[in-house]
């Protein structure tokens, strides 16, 4: 017999309890009272001969009890024959997944990389499998287990030899849950071909950088007997500093800095700073002395005399890595727009629509707004909003269906139904009215927090207009099979805004002044950002930022064809750029500076703890546990000799005849305790 969980049998020395309480005299056999017994004193029991223990039997079943639970608890199996596969000569499947993030490029980290992963194949046999794959902000296939399995065994490493000769570190993040997933993907199509019965492996070479995201990792159904090996070629020396970017900060003396943060990892140090043009190495700002404790981030300020115009190289000195001391700038880039207002308004009358849109634009660093006056001409360029409270005048209004049918945007504030006509002549259509109601006032009922001008507003923080009233406010009717999109409806199910397709821009109407006279709408604080979302629609979008990381290239497309050109080069790309530097990008007519810098966690060089793969529950040993040392044959074992139990479950009859064995002891107590407490009459 066999035991699957051993250490419940050291419950059977709670057996030597009832030995001692038996062993206690706590009353002599037959007991007799008296009357004068009152008057003497109680003695203490005491303990009897060795060789004579009280109640015997009862002490028999007591102890017999207590084993019982304890080998119930112990489950016992009877041990059947347990195989065990050999482990030698046993197939094996590894994934190598080499890691080609930015701080790779340490010094002389890249080459032991190169040299461990040779060494790693010393010891694989013909028939073992293998994959190589590479990991950044992307998965590359460098040797698929197919070709693996073609190359004769004589030839294998030199094969490998020569896909690691092309191959160099990149400069993007290290995403080492994306590397995994991959590498399971491999494991499951080498278990396609050779079966299940195989060890399987993942191999990871990397510097382990604190850097590195393993956050999806966290609930990985990893395959039975899956082993990961972490094999850390990190640097000899973790000193390192790194810059992040924080942005533009104006300062008192009318000048401007660039606010940095500043990454540190080992020992502290002190670093240089200095700013230079991209494009002729000229200093553009003098050198500063920062001191970064080791493992911390500061906060640094570079100023410049003005916002600069041109390209920036920022530079660091001191540090012993220099893969990251080169930290790219673009200049400030300023959207500069025009609303060009065709009514009869004055801008500083309280009681017109034209005042509040003047307040609600001022102030705005980007796009940087002037609404103009539209008397005579209309000539808006493509990236600007023309809002209209008043027919345009005969001039106007061929320059106005020009500028919607190329794809600008205009919005128009209903008042008064004599201004339909000529909305009906622009869009093509006809059957609309604008009613005036005589409710008292009306409420926001239903909005389309899909639209791009309220999706700002779709989280329900955000999304209550229930305390905003119209008052003198018509009602539109849109026409049946119209066109028209309506965005926003009162509480009686009129329209409030809607948004007609004009060629290939839009033309929107809103339903009333924006006064406070007419509603509550200019006052609220949804007026501004709604505002801006309308503004952001006519300049194609939000603002496309100029510092990214390498990688994210791709978000600044829009899905829209877009060139990339390095500086200092002539030729445009359309792939987007992979390596930090200074990128001009066109899209259309227009083009801007974008400069493209190297992760910041890429500088953070403070390795991984081994706890951190532990807590996302990596297997990195065959059991699948960290904390655990034991071998695979152990781990067959012990899972064979569960099922053994689990099939026979003789525990129960552990329990059971614990049971019956209680009932008899209470019946034989409850005897000796009536025998033993007669009384004897005075």
């Amino acid at each position: 017999m066999s035991f699957l969980a051993p250490l419940f049998l050291l419950g059977a020395a709670l057996i030597a309890g009832p030995l001692i309480f038996h062993l206690i005299r706590r009353a002599t056999r037959n007991r007799v009272r008296f009357s004068a017994t009152q008057f003497l004193r109680a003695s203490r029991p005491r303990l009897q001969k060795r060789r004579s223990l009280q109640h015997p039997f009862l002490l028999f079943l007591r102890c017999l009890i207590i084993a019982l639970l304890a080998f119930g608890f112990a489950r016992p199996f009877f041990k059947h024959e347990l195989p065990v596969p050999a482990r030698e000569g046993k197939l094996r499947q590894t994934v190598v997944l080499l890691d080609e993030s930015g701080s790779m490029r340490q010094t002389g980290v890249w080459e032991r990389a190169q040299t461990r992963l040779m060494e790693l194949l010393e010891g694989h046999s013909s028939d073992d499998q293998l994959s190589l794959l590479a990991v950044s902000n992307t998965v590359s296939h460098l040797l698929s287990h197919e070709l693996w399995a073609k190359t004769p065994v004589p030839q294998r490493r030199a094969l490998t030899r020569n896909i690691l000769r092309e191959r160099e570190p990149g400069w993007g993040p290290t995403y080492l849950d994306q590397g995994m997933e991959a590498a399971l993907v491999e494991l499951d199509q080498m278990s396609e071909v050779s079966g299940e019965n195989a060890e399987k492996s993942i191999v990871v070479v990397s510097d382990f950088g604190g850097g590195a995201r393993l956050s999806g990792l966290a609930g990985y159904d990893w395959p039975v007997g899956c082993v990961v090996r972490l094999e850390s070629v990190g640097g000899m020396e973790t000193g390192n500093v790194g810059v992040q970017w924080l942005g533009w900060l104006k300062t008192a003396n009318s000048g401007i800095s660039a606010r940095l943060q500043l990454i540190g990892s080992g020992e502290g140090q002190s670093v240089i700073l200095q700013a230079f043009d991209a494009e002729n190495g000229m200093p553009k700002g003098d050198e500063q002395s920062v001191y970064l404790p080791g493992g911390s981030k500061r906060v640094a300020l570079y100023p410049f005399a003005a916002a600069p115009s041109r390209p920036v190289k920022l530079t660091i000195r001191g540090d012993p890595h220099p893969y990251d001391d080169q930290f790219w700038i673009a200049p400030k880039r300023v959207r500069q727009a025009s609303i060009h207002y065709i009514g009869s308004a004055a801008a500083d009358d309280p009681g017109q629509s034209r005042f509040y849109l003047e307040r609600a634009t001022a102030g705005w660093e980007d796009p940087l707004l002037k609404v103009e006056d539209v008397s005579e001409s209309l000539d808006p360029k493509p990236a600007d909003l023309v809002i209209l409270e008043g027919d345009p005048l005969p001039g106007q209004r061929s320059a106005l269906e020009t500028f919607l049918s190329e794809g600008g945007i205009g919005l128009y504030l209903l008042t008064d139904s004599d201004q339909l006509p000529f909305i009906q002549s622009l869009i093509g259509e006809t059957g609309w009215k604008l009613n005036l109601t005589s409710r008292d006032y009306a409420l926001l009922g239903e909005i389309d927090f899909q639209h791009e001008l309220f999706n700002i507003f779709a989280d329900p923080r955000y999304s209550n207009f229930s305390n905003i009233r119209f008052w003198d406010t018509p009602s539109i009717q849109v026409p049946k099979n119209s066109r028209a999109r309506v965005l926003a409806q009162f509480d009686d199910e009129t329209a409030a805004l809607v948004e007609i397709p004009v060629g290939k821009g839009r033309l929107y109407l809103w339903s009333g002044e924006w006064t406070p006279q007419a509603s509550q709408w200019v006052l609220s604080s949804k007026f501004v950002p709604w505002l801006q979302r309308l503004m952001e629609q006519a300049l194609g979008g939000p603002k496309r930022p100029s510092m990214i990381q390498v990688g994210e290239a791709n978000r600044l497309s829009r899905g829209k064809t877009v060139t990339w050109r390095r500086l200092g080069s002539n030729t445009h790309e359309p792939s987007p750029p992979r390596r930090p530097g200074i990128y001009g990008m066109s899209e259309g007519d227009s083009s801007h500076w974008v400069a493209v810098n190297l992760p910041p966690q890429e500088s953070f060089l403070e390795p991984l703890s081994q706890a951190d793969w532990e807590n996302l529950g990596a297997p990195l040993n065959p059991r699948e546990s960290l904390a655990s040392e034991q071998s695979k044959e152990e781990v067959i074992r012990f899972r064979t000799s569960a099922e053994l139990e689990s099939q026979q479950k003789v525990w129960r009859w552990f329990l059971l005849i614990a049971a019956l064995t209680l009932a008899v002891e209470s019946l034989v107590a409850i005897l000796i305790s009536k025998r033993e407490g007669t009384e004897v009459p005075v």
